[in-house]
């Protein structure tokens, strides 16, 4: 299965949006539907475990990107292969 054009490089894209893009539409939909107010609609992204999380997922996908992932790993299955 192939991704869309649009998705191509996007490792959070899924079918013709990203899941950024979907989560701040359906936020706003919430507010204009009246089911949350304007001031409570990205309340929670402020929270510093989202924040944390947030770098995480950069961090991590730059380790992959660059390969020092596969690096770190393969010095760890040596290490482990060596002491067995």
């Amino acid at each position: 299965m192939s991704l869309p054009s649009c998705c191509r490089g996007d490792p959070l894209c899924y079918g013709k949006t990203s899941a950024g893009g979907d989560v701040s539409f359906r936020s706003h939909f919430c507010w204009l539907l009246g089911l949350v107010p304007i001031e409570q609609v990205f309340l929670g992204l402020a929270d510093s475990t989202v924040v944390l999380f947030g770098g995480m997922f950069i961090v991590g996908a730059a380790m992959f990107y660059t390969g020092l992932a596969q690096d770190i790993g393969g010095q760890i299955v040596k290490l482990l292969v060596r002491g067995n």
